[in-house]
């Protein structure tokens, strides 16, 4: 079947510089039968067809071809008209929505399942056992504070992705990063001591951001938070901050000396639920959700956010803002 022509558009979603004069040999091209076989089936019922096309090369693409009988002329020149639509980004977003219900039902199906569990023995007598009826509780308890903190973050995440992604859709101020951040590392010294974990600051007394105190107050003390449970006791956790002039970014900087994060998991830390050890994140009352806030704090303000690690010396998770 010859090609009679197409468009420029067509050509950079097909990722070809020219077309070919068949459409046999552009079906070679990009690895797809089904082609020849639809533009023949729409002649021949004279009705139009719809195919998905998933290109690899250049570039990763998913397409959608509609197939349309062009005019109603004499069987030998009938055309068809192939018009191409990108879903490409439409398909990512349908793929983040089903992991993101599949997520949000597993994460919530563990302490659902224990709490109806633990209820269930104490109906069936348990209660009656004062100390079988304590320990019962207050795992039931604990269950539905797990609940309770992941609905809490979700509701966090949605109402910063309803702000938008600029720093006018949040209420800043001039903030004092030095005075700040010993403010939250006082808020924190009882923590602290109980990890055996010392937190130095280093920080020029005079720097300033505009910035959501409370949001990034938030978003420290949950990088703050993950650098005591996975650095370990008896070892330093540093917060440097220093201005990129270049960038014209602020690089506040929450540096532990934990055991590190492979590189293969490092470009999906800051998605929701994403873990590198969910076994031990859950132990440690993590709820998958902590550097997803800390990504969306950074993105309102209208910054970024940056992750660095090696095996055996500890990770350094930067959150940047505009000076």
């Amino acid at each position: 079947m010859r090609i009679a022509a197409a468009n420029s558009a067509a050509l950079d979603l097909l990722g070809q510089i020219t077309i070919p004069k068949k459409l046999e040999e552009l079906e070679k091209l990009l690895q797809s039968r089904l082609l020849v076989k639809t533009a023949k089936k729409v002649l021949r019922r004279k009705l139009s067809a719809e195919i998905d096309l998933n290109i690899s090369e250049p570039v990763s693409k998913s397409l959608k071809l509609s197939f349309y009988l062009y005019h109603n002329q004499p069987t030998a020149d009938k055309k068809i008209l192939v018009i191409l639509r990108d879903l490409t980004e439409t398909r990512r977003l349908e793929a983040i929505r089903r992991d993101f219900v599949a997520n949000v039902s597993h994460e919530l199906k563990t302490p659902i399942t224990s709490i109806k569990g633990f209820a269930e023995t104490l109906l069936s007598g348990s209660y009656q056992n004062q100390d079988d009826c304590k320990h019962f509780l207050e795992i039931i308890l604990k269950q539905a504070n797990r609940i309770q903190q992941i609905i809490e973050d979700l509701l966090s995440i949605a109402r910063l992705e309803q702000g938008g992604s600029s720093a006018g859709s949040i209420k800043c101020a001039s903030v004092n990063l030095h005075n700040f951040i010993k403010s939250i590392k006082d808020s924190m010294v009882r923590e602290l001591e109980i990890a055996k974990v010392e937190l130095e600051i280093k920080i020029s007394k005079r720097l300033k951001v505009r910035a959501n105190k409370s949001l990034l107050e938030q978003a420290l003390v949950n990088l703050i938070e993950n650098a005591i449970k996975y650095g370990g006791p008896e070892k330093t956790i540093t917060i440097a901050v220093k201005e990129e002039s270049e960038r014209k970014m602020l690089r506040i900087k929450v540096i532990d000396q934990g055991i590190g994060i492979e590189q293969r998991h490092l470009p999906r830390l800051f998605e929701r639920f994403y873990r590198v050890d969910a076994g031990r994140s859950r132990e440690t009352g993590g709820t998958g959700l902590g550097l997803a806030i800390v990504k969306h704090i950074a993105l309102v303000h209208g910054g970024a956010v940056e992750v660095e690690s090696k095996i055996g010396k500890g990770s350094a998770f930067s959150i940047l803002l505009p000076l």
